[in-house]
């Protein structure tokens, strides 16, 4: 409630003054290094499938977050608008219309949904912004959330001691 509060203050101020007020509605945030702790947090714990659920389980790589920010702050003529930005798909290894048809089984669906897919939709920020999300934890883990190998600059921090 407090943030619609702020996005409604926002929106008169922008009336106001006619200056240009993004509103970026960010997922949970994550670095890579911290992907291997969804497991754990997410996928094992039923309460906290339930929990997620309130946010249709999106999350958003800090790296896309930041892009998000550099793309907002470089668009002119918005006046006041709100995107959500999330990565391309959901925190669980479950498929997303089987994460719906459990959790929300009475919700109509606009369209079908593909795979992994994010619920939460980012494609106001695509359309308006040029958003694009390029980073997801399934780049990272595999299904049994293992971290599988990467490159040192897929890491946010360095696991090493140099």
């Amino acid at each position: 409630m407090a943030k619609r509060l702020t996005e409604n203050l926002a929106e008169m101020f922008q009336k106001l003054t006619k200056a240009q007020i993004v509103t970026l509605r960010f997922a949970n945030i994550y670095e890579p290094d911290e992907y291997e702790k969804i497991p754990i947090m997410h996928w094992n714990d039923e309460r906290q499938k339930d929990v997620q659920k309130k946010n249709v389980w999106a999350y958003c790589d800090v790296r896309d977050a930041a892009m998000a920010c550099l793309l907002a702050i470089a668009k002119s003529n918005l006046g006041n608008d709100i995107f959500h930005i999330t990565a391309p798909d959901t925190i669980m290894p479950d498929l997303s219309k089987d994460l719906v048809d459990r959790y929300f089984p009475n919700v109509t669906l606009k369209r079908p949904i593909e795979g992994h897919e994010t619920l939460m939709s980012h494609d106001k920020a695509k359309k308006i912004l040029g958003y694009e999300p390029r980073y997801t934890w399934r780049k990272v883990l595999d299904r049994e959330g293992i971290t599988k190998p990467m490159p040192e600059d897929q890491l946010a921090l360095s696991k090493t001691n140099i």
